[in-house]
Parts: C-alpha cells; sequence; structure tokens
C-alpha cells in the first residue's frame, strides 16, 4: 500500500501492531531476520503484562549473571524484542504462562546448553553419540567444511524422545533462539557457516569476530530460531587446527520439568 496520508500511516502501524506479539518494538519487529525455515508459519500467544514484566527483569538478571564473568550484558540485552517473539511462540506451542527462570508450573528460559544440542550428534561429528555432553570444547584435528552443531544428515534435533529424566530427551520441550556465536580460545577457528533448518539450507556466511577482553563474538545473519521439535544444524569452515570452544550465545525456552534436569 501506498502511504500518502497520516491516516494510512496510523492504519498501516494499527495493522502491523496486530500481527506483533505484545512488548515487542514494531519498529524492531520489522528488523528482526529469523533462520528458521518456516517463521512465516508459526503462531504465537501474546504474553501478559505481569509475564512481560518478569521476561524483561529476568532477562536483564540473565544478561547480567553473564557479564560477571564476560562483558556481554549489551549483547544479550541488543536482542530483546527478537527474545520475546520468542518467548510468545513457546506460550503457544506450550499452552502454559511465561515463568522467567525459575518459576514452576510454566515454562522457562535458560541459556543455551551444551547437553540440549551436542548430546545426541554422532561422536564422529564433535557430539555425544547419545551420552551427554557438558562442554563445548572441542579439538579440530582437520581444516576445511564440517560439522560444528551437526549437518543436515545428523542434525540437532529438538524432538528426541527417550528417557524423561534426560536432558537428552527434547521431544516437546525445548525453544531455541541464536544470535551470537562465541569463541573462547585462543583465536577463533571458524571461518565461514551454512545453517541449515528443518529443510532450508541457507547461503554460506563469512563470520566477523569482535574481540572482547578475552573472547570474541560473531553476529550471525539472522536470529537462528528452532521450533518445537525442529532440527537445525551449523557447519563450519575451519581455518586452522587446535582447540576451540565455540559456544551458541541465545536462549532456550523449555518446559519446567525440562528446565531442572541435570543432565
Amino acid at each position: 500500500m501506498l502511504i500518502t496520508s497520516r491516516e494510512q500511516l496510523y492504519i498501516a502501524m494499527s495493522e502491523l501492531v496486530q500481527n506483533v506479539p505484545n512488548g515487542v518494538n514494531p519498529a524492531a519487529y520489522e528488523d528482526i531476520n529469523f533462520i528458521s525455515g518456516n517463521i512465516g508459519t508459526m503462531t504465537f500467544e501474546n504474553l501478559t503484562s505481569s509475564e512481560i514484566a518478569l521476561f524483561d527483569k529476568d532477562l536483564r538478571l540473565l544478561a547480567y549473571m553473564t557479564s560477571l564473568q564476560r562483558d556481554l550484558s549489551s549483547i544479550l540485552l541488543e536482542q530483546r524484542d527478537a527474545f520475546l517473539v520468542g518467548a510468545s511462540i513457546a506460550k503457544k506451542q506450550f499452552g502454559v504462562p511465561f515463568r522467567g527462570l525459575n518459576g514452576t508450573g510454566g515454562f522457562n528460559m535458560q541459556l543455551i546448553r551444551p547437553v540440549t544440542v551436542l548430546s545426541n550428534i554422532p561422536t564422529s561429528l564433535g557430539g555425544g553419540g547419545g551420552t551427554p555432553v557438558l562442554t563445548w570444547k572441542r579439538y579440530f584435528s582437520q581444516t576445511g567444511w564440517q560439522a560444528l552443531f551437526g549437518n543436515p544428515s545428523n542434525p540437532v534435533n529438538l524432538g528426541v524422545t527417550g528417557n524423561g529424566t534426560s536432558a537428552m530427551t527434547t521431544y516437546k520441550r525445548v525453544l531455541m533462539e541464536i544470535p551470537y556465536l562465541l569463541s573462547t580460545g585462543p583465536s577463533p577457528k571458524v571461518q565461514e557457516i551454512q545453517i541449515s533448518v528443518l529443510q532450508t539450507t541457507y547461503p554460506v556466511y563469512p563470520l566477523s569476530w569482535l574481540k572482547l577482553s578475552d573472547i570474541y563474538i560473531a553476529k550471525l545473519p539472522g536470529v537462528l530460531f528452532a521450533n518445537l521439535n525442529g532440527t537445525f544444524s551449523i557447519q563450519a569452515n575451519i581455518g586452522t587446527t587446535g582447540v576451540d570452544e565455540i559456544i551458541p550465545l541465545g536462549l532456550q525456552f523449555v518446559t519446567s520439568d525440562y528446565a531442572v534436569l541435570q543432565q
């Protein structure tokens, strides 16, 4: 629609706001690029005003907790609107209220855990092969393209069934948003990445690493969003061999029973 008057602008903004989750800045919403394979088909349920207040409080707390060790608070908070969209989608998927970091009787949010991402990936691809993985640290023995977090044939699977008391059982329990990668090694080994979500493989993306004190951070070309029971992978072009610790920095929204599982 060609907007030629203030009235038309008001109507256009009203229509936009109707399609934006409560609490999300409409202008920011327009600029969010989700790498999801099917974000256009996802629906959300608005968080209540008290849930949004809890979300903002606990996101600040989570960012502050992280920044006690690394200067990352502003980086996480920069993605506030994208994370709130994810929380609204999670509320629709789980059908229960949002309970922040520690509340019970709904769903929670956490930093992304190695046990969730790596445990069910084959050991030949850097995973646990069905045993818990509790660290992001990895030794790259060769250069070139290889699995960083799975590949399209063996992706990270958020729909794994099995033992309900294990954090490796992700079926109907986990959604995930990843806007950044961190490297805590002496220097990042990853030069380029290629993301796949569900059946969609995205273009190769060269990483630009920013050094922050003793870590490096790279922003992805969009926010990788893995929906309930979805799959995703990140392949990487490794420039040099050696030890690195590549961490997907973001949030996972999880059922309260999953949030308490150790491994």
